[in-house]
């Protein structure tokens, strides 16, 4: 769990974080693993848990959801998900209907309606209200 921490030019890049709740985070930290983002209080990497946050307006463009729990998050039209991969990603209970879905790789995703991705063509458009 990494929550209510200032990172602020914390130098983090060989750090593996897998599996982290996050939130709450201040600051901007000097350097992170490739594809791992601080962006509004939470850090973002794989097999992270998200479950009932607040995504709304967040930009989350080219990062990796593999195996993360996004179950019952808020989403709406500004959040950007453009280039991003939810291989094995759990979206179960969120309204994705909204969010900026451009060029996202779906790989036996638990859409939200709880359907997987796999069985609907490799995507979880057309599933994406629970």
């Amino acid at each position: 769990m990494l929550t209510v921490a200032n990172v602020q030019g914390a130098k983090l890049a060989t750090t593996l974080f897998f599996g982290v709740t996050s939130g709450a985070l201040t600051g901007k930290p000097a350097s992170l693993p490739s594809g791992d983002l601080v962006n509004d209080g939470y850090l973002f990497a794989p097999l992270s848990s998200f479950s009932g946050d607040d995504l709304s307006n967040d930009v989350l463009q080219n990062l990796s959801f593999m195996e993360d729990n996004l179950t019952n998050v808020t989403v709406n039209s500004a959040t950007d998900f453009t280039g991003s991969d939810f291989t094995g990603a759990n979206l179960t209970g969120s309204d994705f209907s909204s969010a900026i879905l451009t060029s996202v790789t779906w790989a036996d995703t638990t859409c939200p309606d709880t359907t997987n991705s796999n069985d609907d063509g490799y995507t979880c458009a057309g599933h994406l209200i629970p």
